[in-house]
Protein backbone atom coordinates (compact mmCIF):
# COMPACT_ATOMS: atom_id res chain seq x y z
CA UNK A 1 0.00 0.00 0.00
CA UNK A 2 1.44 3.39 -1.01
CA UNK A 3 1.57 6.58 0.97
CA UNK A 4 -1.67 7.82 -0.56
CA UNK A 5 -3.37 4.58 0.48
CA UNK A 6 -2.21 4.99 4.07
CA UNK A 7 -3.32 8.61 4.03
CA UNK A 8 -6.79 7.64 2.76
CA UNK A 9 -7.00 4.94 5.45
CA UNK A 10 -6.12 7.44 8.18
CA UNK A 11 -8.75 9.89 6.88
CA UNK A 12 -11.34 7.09 6.75
CA UNK A 13 -10.45 6.06 10.32
CA UNK A 14 -10.91 9.63 11.56
CA UNK A 15 -14.22 9.92 9.74
CA UNK A 16 -15.44 6.68 11.33
CA UNK A 17 -14.32 7.86 14.78
CA UNK A 18 -16.13 11.20 14.31
CA UNK A 19 -19.31 9.43 13.12
CA UNK A 20 -19.20 7.07 16.11
CA UNK A 21 -18.76 10.04 18.46
CA UNK A 22 -21.70 11.85 16.84
CA UNK A 23 -23.90 8.76 17.11
CA UNK A 24 -22.89 8.22 20.75
CA UNK A 25 -23.60 11.89 21.52
CA UNK A 26 -27.01 11.67 19.86
CA UNK A 27 -27.85 8.50 21.79
CA UNK A 28 -26.70 10.19 25.01
CA UNK A 29 -29.07 13.12 24.52
CA UNK A 30 -31.94 10.82 23.53
CA UNK A 31 -31.38 8.79 26.70
CA UNK A 32 -31.08 11.97 28.73
CA UNK A 33 -34.41 13.18 27.32
CA UNK A 34 -36.03 9.83 28.19
CA UNK A 35 -34.63 10.05 31.73
CA UNK A 36 -36.03 13.56 32.17
CA UNK A 37 -39.45 12.38 31.02
CA UNK A 38 -39.27 9.45 33.45
CA UNK A 39 -38.16 11.78 36.25
CA UNK A 40 -41.17 14.03 35.60
CA UNK A 41 -43.52 11.03 35.70
CA UNK A 42 -41.92 9.77 38.92
CA UNK A 43 -42.20 13.24 40.45
CA UNK A 44 -45.88 13.36 39.52
CA UNK A 45 -46.46 9.92 41.08
CA UNK A 46 -44.61 11.06 44.19
CA UNK A 47 -46.81 14.15 44.52
CA UNK A 48 -50.00 12.16 43.96
CA UNK A 49 -49.11 9.60 46.65
CA UNK A 50 -47.95 12.23 49.14
CA UNK A 51 -51.16 14.15 48.45
CA UNK A 52 -53.17 11.06 49.38
CA UNK A 53 -51.16 10.70 52.60
CA UNK A 54 -51.79 14.37 53.36
CA UNK A 55 -55.53 13.72 53.40
CA UNK A 56 -54.96 11.53 56.47
CA UNK A 57 -53.44 14.45 58.41
CA UNK A 58 -56.27 16.10 60.31
CA UNK A 59 -54.19 19.13 61.28
CA UNK A 60 -51.98 20.17 58.38
CA UNK A 61 -52.10 19.42 54.66
CA UNK A 62 -48.45 20.38 54.03
CA UNK A 63 -46.83 18.36 56.81
CA UNK A 64 -44.97 15.98 54.50
CA UNK A 65 -43.58 18.75 52.31
CA UNK A 66 -42.10 20.40 55.37
CA UNK A 67 -40.75 17.10 56.71
CA UNK A 68 -39.07 16.58 53.34
CA UNK A 69 -37.64 20.11 53.54
CA UNK A 70 -36.26 19.47 57.02
CA UNK A 71 -34.96 16.00 56.22
CA UNK A 72 -33.04 17.24 53.19
CA UNK A 73 -31.64 20.12 55.26
CA UNK A 74 -30.37 17.54 57.78
CA UNK A 75 -28.96 15.41 54.96
CA UNK A 76 -26.99 18.30 53.52
CA UNK A 77 -25.47 19.09 56.91
CA UNK A 78 -24.48 15.43 57.14
CA UNK A 79 -22.54 15.83 53.89
CA UNK A 80 -24.87 13.81 51.67
CA UNK A 81 -24.49 14.24 47.90
CA UNK A 82 -27.37 15.40 45.70
CA UNK A 83 -28.35 11.86 44.68
CA UNK A 84 -28.59 10.87 48.36
CA UNK A 85 -30.54 14.06 49.10
CA UNK A 86 -33.05 13.16 46.37
CA UNK A 87 -33.59 9.73 47.99
CA UNK A 88 -34.08 11.36 51.40
CA UNK A 89 -36.66 13.70 49.91
CA UNK A 90 -38.61 10.83 48.30
CA UNK A 91 -38.53 8.86 51.52
CA UNK A 92 -39.71 11.87 53.52
CA UNK A 93 -42.66 12.40 51.17
CA UNK A 94 -43.73 8.75 51.39
CA UNK A 95 -42.78 7.37 54.82
CA UNK A 96 -46.33 7.63 56.24
CA UNK A 97 -48.11 6.04 53.27
CA UNK A 98 -49.41 3.27 55.52
CA UNK A 99 -51.68 5.81 57.21
CA UNK A 100 -54.06 5.66 54.24
CA UNK A 101 -55.14 2.20 55.50
CA UNK A 102 -55.97 3.39 59.03
CA UNK A 103 -59.69 3.78 59.69
CA UNK A 104 -60.70 7.45 59.55
CA UNK A 105 -62.92 7.05 62.65
CA UNK A 106 -59.85 5.98 64.63
CA UNK A 107 -57.87 9.00 63.44
CA UNK A 108 -60.71 11.38 64.35
CA UNK A 109 -61.64 9.77 67.67
CA UNK A 110 -61.42 12.49 70.37
CA UNK A 111 -61.27 10.15 73.37
CA UNK A 112 -58.63 7.59 74.34
CA UNK A 113 -58.11 4.75 71.87
CA UNK A 114 -58.72 1.11 72.72
CA UNK A 115 -55.76 -1.26 72.52
CA UNK A 116 -57.10 -2.64 69.23
CA UNK A 117 -57.48 0.87 67.78
CA UNK A 118 -54.00 1.84 68.92
CA UNK A 119 -52.59 -1.31 67.32
CA UNK A 120 -54.26 -0.37 64.02
CA UNK A 121 -52.18 2.82 64.07
CA UNK A 122 -48.99 1.12 65.26
CA UNK A 123 -48.98 -1.23 62.26
CA UNK A 124 -49.08 1.57 59.67
CA UNK A 125 -45.26 1.42 59.17
CA UNK A 126 -45.60 -2.25 58.19
CA UNK A 127 -48.46 -1.42 55.83
CA UNK A 128 -46.43 1.39 54.29
CA UNK A 129 -43.42 -0.86 53.83
CA UNK A 130 -45.41 -3.39 51.81
CA UNK A 131 -47.17 -0.70 49.74
CA UNK A 132 -43.87 0.90 48.75
CA UNK A 133 -42.15 -2.40 47.98
CA UNK A 134 -44.39 -2.64 44.93
CA UNK A 135 -43.72 0.96 43.83
CA UNK A 136 -40.08 1.72 44.63
CA UNK A 137 -36.92 -0.32 44.31
CA UNK A 138 -34.89 2.00 46.56
CA UNK A 139 -34.21 0.25 49.86
CA UNK A 140 -33.89 3.54 51.75
CA UNK A 141 -37.38 4.67 50.75
CA UNK A 142 -39.11 1.52 51.93
CA UNK A 143 -36.93 1.18 55.06
CA UNK A 144 -37.83 4.73 56.08
CA UNK A 145 -41.50 3.80 55.89
CA UNK A 146 -41.07 0.75 58.11
CA UNK A 147 -38.69 2.07 60.76
CA UNK A 148 -39.44 5.79 61.26
CA UNK A 149 -41.17 5.01 64.59
CA UNK A 150 -38.23 3.07 66.02
CA UNK A 151 -36.54 4.81 68.97
CA UNK A 152 -32.81 5.09 69.53
CA UNK A 153 -33.08 3.31 72.90
CA UNK A 154 -34.98 0.34 71.42
CA UNK A 155 -38.44 1.13 72.80
CA UNK A 156 -40.06 2.00 69.46
CA UNK A 157 -42.05 -0.04 66.95
CA UNK A 158 -42.60 -2.20 64.94
CA UNK A 159 -39.40 -4.18 65.67
CA UNK A 160 -37.85 -2.49 68.70
CA UNK A 161 -34.59 -1.77 66.87
CA UNK A 162 -31.97 0.31 68.67
CA UNK A 163 -29.11 2.67 67.85
CA UNK A 164 -27.32 2.04 64.53
CA UNK A 165 -29.53 -0.99 63.84
CA UNK A 166 -32.19 1.55 62.86
CA UNK A 167 -31.57 2.52 59.21
CA UNK A 168 -29.98 5.96 59.05
CA UNK A 169 -32.66 7.38 56.77
CA UNK A 170 -35.35 6.36 59.27
CA UNK A 171 -33.41 8.12 62.05
CA UNK A 172 -33.23 11.28 59.92
CA UNK A 173 -36.95 11.27 59.14
CA UNK A 174 -37.88 10.52 62.75
CA UNK A 175 -36.19 13.77 63.81
CA UNK A 176 -37.63 15.83 60.93
CA UNK A 177 -41.13 14.41 61.50
CA UNK A 178 -41.03 15.12 65.24
CA UNK A 179 -39.79 18.66 64.66
CA UNK A 180 -42.63 19.62 62.34
CA UNK A 181 -45.23 17.74 64.41
CA UNK A 182 -44.25 19.76 67.48
CA UNK A 183 -44.65 22.96 65.49
CA UNK A 184 -48.20 22.02 64.38
CA UNK A 185 -51.36 22.66 66.37
CA UNK A 186 -53.05 19.59 67.83
CA UNK A 187 -56.49 19.27 69.42
CA UNK A 188 -54.80 18.46 72.74
CA UNK A 189 -52.16 21.25 72.64
CA UNK A 190 -51.09 24.40 70.87
CA UNK A 191 -48.12 24.43 68.50
CA UNK A 192 -44.84 24.55 70.43
CA UNK A 193 -42.48 27.49 70.11
CA UNK A 194 -39.03 27.03 68.57
CA UNK A 195 -37.53 27.26 72.10
CA UNK A 196 -39.88 24.51 73.35
CA UNK A 197 -39.00 22.31 70.36
CA UNK A 198 -35.31 22.84 71.07
CA UNK A 199 -35.82 21.86 74.73
CA UNK A 200 -37.75 18.72 73.78
CA UNK A 201 -35.00 17.56 71.43
CA UNK A 202 -32.39 18.05 74.15
CA UNK A 203 -34.55 16.03 76.52
CA UNK A 204 -35.01 13.14 74.06
CA UNK A 205 -31.47 13.15 72.65
CA UNK A 206 -30.06 9.62 72.85
CA UNK A 207 -33.33 8.06 73.98
CA UNK A 208 -35.96 8.68 71.32
CA UNK A 209 -33.65 10.28 68.75
CA UNK A 210 -30.18 9.63 67.34
CA UNK A 211 -27.90 12.05 69.28
CA UNK A 212 -25.81 13.06 66.25
CA UNK A 213 -28.84 13.78 64.08
CA UNK A 214 -30.48 15.58 67.00
CA UNK A 215 -27.42 17.84 67.28
CA UNK A 216 -27.77 18.69 63.59
CA UNK A 217 -31.45 19.51 64.10
CA UNK A 218 -30.55 21.73 67.04
CA UNK A 219 -27.98 23.54 64.90
CA UNK A 220 -30.69 24.13 62.27
CA UNK A 221 -33.03 25.51 64.94
CA UNK A 222 -30.25 27.86 66.06
CA UNK A 223 -29.97 29.44 62.62
CA UNK A 224 -31.41 32.88 62.01
CA UNK A 225 -35.12 32.91 61.08
CA UNK A 226 -35.29 29.13 61.54
CA UNK A 227 -39.01 29.16 62.24
CA UNK A 228 -39.88 30.49 58.79
CA UNK A 229 -36.93 29.63 56.56
CA UNK A 230 -36.22 26.07 57.70
CA UNK A 231 -39.44 24.88 59.26
CA UNK A 232 -41.73 26.31 56.59
CA UNK A 233 -44.26 27.83 59.01
CA UNK A 234 -45.12 30.55 56.50
CA UNK A 235 -46.34 28.43 53.60
CA UNK A 236 -48.79 30.82 51.95
CA UNK A 237 -49.28 30.15 48.24
CA UNK A 238 -48.81 33.26 46.09
CA UNK A 239 -50.92 33.35 42.93
CA UNK A 240 -50.42 35.94 40.18
CA UNK A 241 -53.41 36.78 37.96
CA UNK A 242 -52.34 38.51 34.73
CA UNK A 243 -55.21 39.95 32.68
CA UNK A 244 -55.89 43.34 31.08
CA UNK A 245 -59.60 43.01 32.00
CA UNK A 246 -60.14 44.40 35.50
CA UNK A 247 -63.48 42.57 35.82
CA UNK A 248 -61.85 39.21 35.00
CA UNK A 249 -59.12 39.94 37.56
CA UNK A 250 -61.69 40.69 40.26
CA UNK A 251 -63.64 37.51 39.47
CA UNK A 252 -60.50 35.38 39.71
CA UNK A 253 -59.38 37.18 42.87
CA UNK A 254 -62.74 36.66 44.60
CA UNK A 255 -62.81 32.94 43.72
CA UNK A 256 -59.23 32.27 44.80
CA UNK A 257 -59.86 34.28 47.97
CA UNK A 258 -62.16 31.47 49.15
CA UNK A 259 -59.20 29.02 49.20
CA UNK A 260 -57.41 29.05 52.58
CA UNK A 261 -53.68 29.76 52.47
CA UNK A 262 -53.68 31.65 49.15
CA UNK A 263 -52.60 35.23 48.49
CA UNK A 264 -53.48 36.88 45.17
CA UNK A 265 -51.33 39.35 43.21
CA UNK A 266 -52.68 41.02 40.06
CA UNK A 267 -51.23 42.67 36.95
CA UNK A 268 -52.95 44.16 33.90
CA UNK A 269 -49.82 44.06 31.72
CA UNK A 270 -47.06 41.51 31.36
CA UNK A 271 -44.50 44.21 32.19
CA UNK A 272 -46.14 44.70 35.60
CA UNK A 273 -46.32 40.93 36.07
CA UNK A 274 -42.55 40.69 35.51
CA UNK A 275 -41.92 43.32 38.20
CA UNK A 276 -44.06 41.40 40.70
CA UNK A 277 -42.29 38.12 39.93
CA UNK A 278 -38.93 39.77 40.52
CA UNK A 279 -39.96 40.74 44.05
CA UNK A 280 -42.31 37.94 45.15
CA UNK A 281 -42.07 34.13 45.05
CA UNK A 282 -45.00 33.18 42.84
CA UNK A 283 -46.38 29.64 43.10
CA UNK A 284 -48.92 29.80 40.26
CA UNK A 285 -49.62 32.16 37.34
CA UNK A 286 -53.06 32.59 35.74
CA UNK A 287 -52.26 34.16 32.37
CA UNK A 288 -54.64 35.75 29.86
CA UNK A 289 -53.77 34.73 26.29
CA UNK A 290 -54.69 38.14 24.80
CA UNK A 291 -52.64 40.91 26.42
CA UNK A 292 -52.15 44.50 25.25
CA UNK A 293 -48.35 44.44 25.47
CA UNK A 294 -47.52 40.88 24.36
CA UNK A 295 -48.95 37.61 23.08
CA UNK A 296 -49.92 35.20 25.85
CA UNK A 297 -47.84 32.36 24.42
CA UNK A 298 -44.80 34.64 24.22
CA UNK A 299 -45.40 35.68 27.82
CA UNK A 300 -45.58 32.02 28.79
CA UNK A 301 -42.21 31.33 27.14
CA UNK A 302 -40.69 34.29 29.00
CA UNK A 303 -42.08 33.09 32.34
CA UNK A 304 -40.88 29.52 31.85
CA UNK A 305 -37.39 30.66 30.83
CA UNK A 306 -35.42 29.84 33.98
CA UNK A 307 -38.54 29.17 36.10
CA UNK A 308 -40.65 26.09 36.79
CA UNK A 309 -43.69 28.00 38.12
CA UNK A 310 -46.90 26.39 36.78
CA UNK A 311 -48.90 28.56 34.36
CA UNK A 312 -52.62 28.27 33.61
CA UNK A 313 -53.92 29.94 30.44
CA UNK A 314 -57.18 31.90 30.54
CA UNK A 315 -59.05 32.80 27.35
CA UNK A 316 -62.47 33.35 25.88
CA UNK A 317 -61.55 31.12 22.95
CA UNK A 318 -63.03 27.61 22.98
CA UNK A 319 -60.54 26.29 20.47
CA UNK A 320 -59.10 22.78 20.35
CA UNK A 321 -56.07 24.13 18.46
CA UNK A 322 -55.27 26.51 21.31
CA UNK A 323 -55.88 23.78 23.87
CA UNK A 324 -53.46 21.46 22.08
CA UNK A 325 -50.85 24.22 21.72
CA UNK A 326 -51.12 25.00 25.45
CA UNK A 327 -50.72 21.32 26.24
CA UNK A 328 -47.71 20.93 23.94
CA UNK A 329 -46.00 23.88 25.65
CA UNK A 330 -46.48 22.24 29.04
CA UNK A 331 -49.09 24.61 30.48
CA UNK A 332 -50.56 23.40 33.78
CA UNK A 333 -54.14 23.88 32.52
CA UNK A 334 -56.44 25.86 30.23
CA UNK A 335 -59.48 27.79 31.50
CA UNK A 336 -62.26 29.38 29.45
CA UNK A 337 -63.73 32.74 30.45
CA UNK A 338 -66.08 33.64 31.99
CA UNK A 339 -64.41 31.69 34.76
CA UNK A 340 -66.37 28.99 36.56
CA UNK A 341 -66.11 29.28 40.36
CA UNK A 342 -65.93 25.51 40.88
CA UNK A 343 -63.53 24.84 37.98
CA UNK A 344 -61.07 27.61 38.88
CA UNK A 345 -61.09 26.66 42.55
CA UNK A 346 -60.45 22.97 41.83
CA UNK A 347 -57.74 23.84 39.31
CA UNK A 348 -55.84 26.00 41.79
CA UNK A 349 -56.24 23.51 44.63
CA UNK A 350 -55.12 20.58 42.47
CA UNK A 351 -52.03 22.30 41.05
CA UNK A 352 -50.90 23.63 44.43
CA UNK A 353 -51.72 20.45 46.36
CA UNK A 354 -54.38 22.12 48.51
CA UNK A 355 -57.23 19.64 48.05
Amino acid sequence: MGFEGYFDLIILTYVIIILVCLIMTALFFVEKSKNKTLEKKNEHLLNVISGLIDTCDLYDRDHYKRVAHLATAIGRRMGKNEEEIAVIRRAAMLYDVGMILVNEDVLKKPEALTMEEFDSIRIHPVSGYHILRDLYKEDDVILAAKYHHEKYDGTGYPNGLARKNIPEIARIIAVADACDAMRCHRNYREALSVDDVRAEFKKCRGTQFDPDITDIMLSILDTEDAAEQVMGVNDTKNILVVDDDRLAINVAKNIIGTIPGCRVYTAQTYANAEKIMEKVRIDLVLLDLVMPDTDGFDSYENIKHGSDVPVVFMTGEKSLDIIMKASSLGAADYLVKPLSHAVLKETVRSILGLR
